[in-house]
């Protein structure tokens, strides 16, 4: 009578095992950003710009000064935009976007 308890005992262990790192990657694959492929300075002024300071929405959550400072580095270092701009660029308004 143990044996079968024994044996889904060890069913349920080795699931759950099995279970917690899919779980870790899926957690990893939502949180990754719009900056993640970025290296150096530009992948810092992209997280300030995109993440941090939410220089992209509506809800900046500083003046729109410091939001101008840091998109001018930005682009002084990639010669692009940031990659948060990109994505409203292309979901809204190319127009808006110069081109």
């Amino acid at each position: 009578m143990r044996k079968p308890v024994l044996y889904l005992s060890l069913l349920v262990i080795t699931a759950v095992i099995l279970i917690i790192p899919a779980i870790a990657t899926l957690a990893q694959v939502q949180d990754s950003g719009a900056c993640d492929e970025l290296e150096g300075p530009p992948k810092g002024l992209c997280y300030v710009y995109c993440e941090v300071m939410q220089c992209d929405s509506d809800s900046i959550s500083v003046g729109a000064e410091y939001c101008g400072r840091v998109y001018d580095k930005f682009v002084e270092y990639t010669g692009a935009l940031p990659p948060c701009e990109e994505e409203a660029c292309s979901a809204v308004n190319t127009e808006a976007c110069g081109g």
